[in-house]
């Protein structure tokens, strides 16, 4: 059978709400179904995402429904899909999310334009789930950048490839280079992999939202106390170091005068468990307040909990030594009494 010229893949776990509306927006992307495969893997979810799955894409051609025999994690799952996904290129859709009508068709003329590609990226838009959608002019505004240059934007303003949501990949060149997304960073696995094809490709960025998140749906948002918030900003500096990395690699990068930015932070990254690294990665990725504050919090509970026992020994001790200098002066006042 030959491979078909895209795969939508739809990783869900308990979306039974929602599965249905994403399919919908798969099947109006203008793409004829010879040249498509959706492929939906359910991790073993607990509601009817499964059969409602089954349901709307009944009769559809080259659609794949796969259900995980236990839950594998959410990462792993993206990982699943990778390894099923047939098509040259690789569109990742969260079954709570919506994509923009034909939104990755153009994605795919950008493609043909230029196969040297490894990702064509645009932004998205929240929407609370109401109905009709909310209605966005056609992007126009388009930029493509080298490596260097793509490595350099995502150090200074982070990864704006937005999530797996609005990224089409070259599937071709991540089985060339034996890509998956890194389990060991569960915030930050898509910028990883991002970061790794980025490093060997041009990367297209296009203008405008092409597809629509669920502002309202709180499963979207991981970060789930302290420790949680703490963890992505060390997942950050972990995709900053892999960003210099690269970057000191290029020759032509070398003389830049940004260099020095990079040694000067970097240096300070090199043991992740000081706080500067939290501080670090909050000038490098800019998150949002509420994260930097969790963060820094998490940093304080930390050292509390690390010094309190010796804290206490030295509050005891000091008290100690007080209470005995006084008795000795009581001692030596009632002597000379």
């Amino acid at each position: 059978m030959s491979s078909p010229l895209i795969t939508f893949c739809v990783p869900a776990f308990n979306a039974d709400k929602r599965i249905q509306r994403c399919l919908d927006s798969v099947l109006i992307q203008g793409i004829a179904s010879e040249e498509s495969e959706i492929l939906v893997v359910d991790n073993c979810s607990t509601d009817r995402t499964f059969s409602m799955a089954q349901e709307r894409l009944q009769g559809v051609r080259n659609a794949q429904i796969h259900r995980n025999e236990s839950n594998i994690g959410r990462v792993e799952n993206w990982n699943r899909c990778l390894q099923l996904a047939r098509g040259r290129y690789i569109k990742f859709v969260m079954a709570s999310d919506i994509l923009l009508a034909d939104s990755v068709r153009e994605k795919l003329q950008i493609f043909e334009e230029s196969t040297q590609l490894g990702m064509v990226c645009s932004s998205g838009a929240g929407f609370t789930g109401q109905n009709p959608l909310p209605r966005f002019p056609k992007p126009e505004k388009r930029s493509v950048l080298s490596p260097v240059e793509t490595l350099q934007f995502f150090y200074e303003q982070g990864d704006r490839t937005t999530g797996l949501n609005g990224i089409l990949f070259n599937g071709d060149l991540i089985r060339e280079l034996g890509l998956l997304f890194d389990t060991r960073y569960p915030f930050c696995a898509d910028s990883l992999l991002a970061i790794h094809l980025a490093a060997r490709s041009p990367v297209c960025f296009v203008g405008g939202p092409s597809y629509l998140f669920d502002a309202g749906n709180l499963n979207r948002y991981y970060f789930v106390g302290l420790s949680n918030a703490e963890k992505y900003f060390l997942e950050h500096a972990a995709c900053a170091r892999t960003i210099r990395d690269y970057l000191v690699g290029y020759k032509s990068y070398s003389n830049n005068s940004n260099m020095f930015l990079f040694s000067h932070y970097y240096l300070k990254l090199l043991d992740e468990n000081r706080p500067i690294g939290v501080l670090v990665t909050v000038r490098t990725f800019y998150p949002s307040l509420r994260l930097i504050a969790r963060a820094l919090v998490a940093r304080l509970h930390r050292f509390l909990l690390w010094r309190a026992p010796q804290v206490l020994w030295m509050y005891r001790s000091a008290r100690n030594l007080v209470r005995g200098f006084r008795f000795q002066l009581d001692k030596l006042f009632w002597a000379e009494h």
